[in-house]
């Protein structure tokens, strides 16, 4: 029922952005007022917790509604899931070794910040 409600509510709203002033603001209201739907400021929120699939069903659905009806969000959560997959890419995972060029207690210090643990090597 969620389902048909948010396909109903795109079909009304459009794809992409609004031409007109009054369709955006409308559009926002939906948004923002609609039952079971969240604000873009809310879906954000959401990001690292439906990345990490820490959401319950009912946040899942809420959240993969907002995306359907909001194409900014979208845009926002395809550059998120980039930039996340450009950092490990440069950095590699936190298990990846320290190079002998980072000084040890710099080393430490951040460890015990985040609360890890690890050999240099």
């Amino acid at each position: 029922m969620y389902d048909l409600y948010i396909s109903g509510l795109a079909k009304l709203r459009g794809s992409g952005r609004p031409k007109s002033r009054l369709k955006q603001k409308f559009g926002g209201n939906l948004l923002q007022y609609g039952p079971g739907l969240i604000t873009c400021r809310q879906f954000d929120g959401f990001v690292a917790d439906y990345v990490d699939g820490n959401l319950t069903d009912r946040q899942l659905r809420v959240f993969e509604g907002h995306m359907v009806l909001c194409p900014m969000c979208r845009i926002h959560f395809r550059t998120y899931l980039a930039t996340f997959e450009m950092s490990q890419q440069a950095f590699g995972s936190s298990s990846s070794f320290v190079p002998d060029s980072v000084p040890e207690d710099l080393t430490l210090a951040v460890l015990d910040a985040i609360g890890e643990a690890h050999p240099r090597h």
